[in-house]
């Protein structure tokens, strides 16, 4: 068993990894929008990222397994920090693109490493306490990268700092003495197997892949579009990480004693209603804009960690590893044509098409939530905890904390 120094090493190196993301991620989409490229064009290069992320979840056992974790987390962290720099050579859509699909497929195989080695550390009987301090500290990384975009700093400067902090992340995990788990046996569910496992928790992964990560690329395109300042979109954006740390919690444990389907019922319609109330974007004031986005993101960006609480309910010891890593790859398809589609609502009706796709899609995931619910009696009540899972790195499915120690 790991050491807490070890443990504290894993987290602290995906924190750090958070801040870049938050830094970057959020940076590019406004760097685009202010120099005039269209919502489409954005919007794929949002999509880049997804797909090279898709490529990264199939490729990244086979590379853990000839390679090791620390080398892969090592290779693909350089590969990051590189291709951030890359991004200042010119702002050109295509380039852009290309370069977030190397991103997608870097990241996809950094959180594969770093959370199934965080699984490996923990045991048994403290393994859900440990997921959620990883989840916290993962969350408050991202708002302060997110932030950091308020800084009096030149888009080149903010690329270079990006860049440091990728490179930075290398230092807690390369200096641990915790060893790899062993990943010979991971594989999937195929999806029949897995909707017949848990439909709606298919069906709520794949909204969370569609609308969340439309919503996260795009909303500093809405937040430019209606004219907010550079400093006071990073604000708006961050709410949304705000609103989830503030209600994913409560959400959590209000579905460990009620049918969980409930709960992402209730959820949808939440996201639903909020997406309304934004359609209304630039006609109402800073303060609401504010509460409406952390509204948004306590709702729609909890619906990920309740579908897959909701299908580990109806699984299999067996089916556990397979199914986190399917549900993975049903959001992953999901957030490849999410930002597409949305950019292309966005091109038709301007920033409100945003919020409309996400109103529609979620307005349909609470419709489909409910015909389960009629369709199918819910679980027992005496079951595992619900365990806080991130919106932005869905990868962590794998840490279920029922899953068998990985010794």
């Amino acid at each position: 068993m790991n050491g807490p120094l070890s443990l504290g090493a894993l987290i602290l190196s995906a924190a750090i990894l958070h801040v870049g993301n938050g830094l970057v991620q959020t940076f590019l989409p406004i760097r685009m929008a202010a120099d005039g490229f269209s919502s489409g064009a954005i919007g794929a290069m949002v999509a880049g990222h997804a797909v090279g992320f898709l490529a990264g979840c199939i490729a990244a056992p086979a590379l853990i397994r000839r390679v090791g974790h620390i080398r892969v987390f090592a290779t693909f962290a350089s590969v990051t920090a590189v291709t951030t720099l890359a991004f200042a050579i010119e702002t050109d859509a295509v380039l852009w693109t290309v370069l977030r699909l190397s991103t997608g497929f870097a990241s996809a195989a950094l959180f594969t490493s770093l959370e199934s080695w965080l699984n490996a550390c923990s045991a048994r009987e403290t393994r859900g306490s440990l997921i959620s301090a990883y989840m916290l500290a993962n969350k408050f990384a991202l708002i302060a990268g997110q932030m950091a975009l308020a800084l009096p700093l030149t888009p080149i400067a903010l690329l270079m700092a990006g860049s440091a902090i990728y490179s930075l992340c290398l230092i807690p995990l390369a200096t641990t003495r915790s060893p790899g788990p062993d990943v010979a046996d991971m594989r999937t569910l195929g999806l029949r197997e897995l909707y017949a496992v848990a439909p709606a928790a298919v069906a709520g992964c794949l909204v969370a892949g569609l609308v969340n990560s439309a919503v996260i690329g795009l909303a500093p395109v809405y937040a430019t579009l209606i004219d907010l300042p550079r400093g006071l979109t990073a604000a708006v954006v961050s709410a949304m990480q705000l609103g989830t740390l503030l209600l994913q919690w409560p959400l959590g444990h209000l579905s460990d004693r009620i049918d969980r389907r409930v709960v992402i019922l209730v959820t949808a319609l939440g996201a639903l209603g909020t997406s309304a109330a934004l359609l209304a974007g630039p006609m109402l004031p800073l303060w609401s804009l504010f509460a409406l986005f952390a509204a948004w993101g306590g709702f729609a960006l909890s619906i990920y960690a309740l579908s897959i609480a909701h299908a580990n309910d109806l699984a299999r010891a067996d089916q556990l590893v397979g199914l986190a890593s399917g549900l993975l790859m049903v959001w992953a398809i999901g957030s490849t044509a999410g930002p597409l589609l949305a950019a292309a609502v966005m091109d038709r009706m301007g920033p409100a098409g945003l919020f409309a796709f996400a109103g529609v899609v979620y307005g349909a995931l609470a419709l489909y939530t409910g015909w389960r619910l009629a369709a199918r009696r819910g679980v027992p009540r005496r079951r595992p905890r619900f365990v806080n899972l991130p919106a932005t790195s869905p990868a962590v499915g794998s840490l279920d904390p029922r899953a068998p120690d990985a010794r």
